[in-house]
């Protein structure tokens, strides 16, 4: 798969990255959101920004992999994070159902995809791309640099050297 030598391409780039693979059930979404957001914490980014963005885009975009992705079975969900440019990257990946991304441009209450989870998505982090298709699954790529959030207090200590 094209999508799955990208990633391996950026682990050998990328010294420190994490990697998460697991079945497509409810509780794995918090265990997702939970490691996301530990990774995260070793950059400079406000408590705000780990709570309230970090971890809202990491569940919202687990949970259309794990309900929409996989409506009537079982599948796998990939999250890989990693730092690049300074900026956190991260990828959540399935290999479901899939979808038009241009029908949920905007949300729609009355749609079969409402699509307002993804625009939350979109306001918590700095960029993000969609790739998906009907039938060949859906890959999430988001974007953010740490950055002033609303309360302004760092998530973690600043770090001695050598720590």
């Amino acid at each position: 798969m094209k999508a799955v030598m990208a990633m391996e391409d950026r682990r050998e780039r990328h010294t420190n990255y994490l990697k998460l693979e697991f079945p497509s059930r409810a509780e794995n979404i918090g265990v997702a959101r939970l490691a996301v957001a530990a990774f995260a914490s070793r950059l400079p980014f406000t408590v705000s920004d780990i709570q309230h963005d970090l971890r809202v885009a990491v569940s919202e975009t687990v949970t259309n992999a794990v309900v929409h992705g996989y409506p009537k079975r079982a599948g796998r969900v990939v999250v890989e994070a990693w730092v690049d440019s300074g900026r956190l990257v991260v990828v959540v990946q399935d290999w479901g159902k899939g979808f038009d991304p241009a029908a949920v441009a905007e949300p729609d209450p009355e749609g079969e995809h409402m699509g307002i989870g993804l625009q939350i998505v979109r306001a918590c982090m700095d960029k993000v791309e969609i790739e998906s298709a009907p039938g060949r699954g859906t890959r999430v790529r988001m974007e953010k640099a740490p950055g002033a959030g609303s309360d302004g207090e760092p998530a973690t200590a600043p770090r001695q050297a050598g720590s």
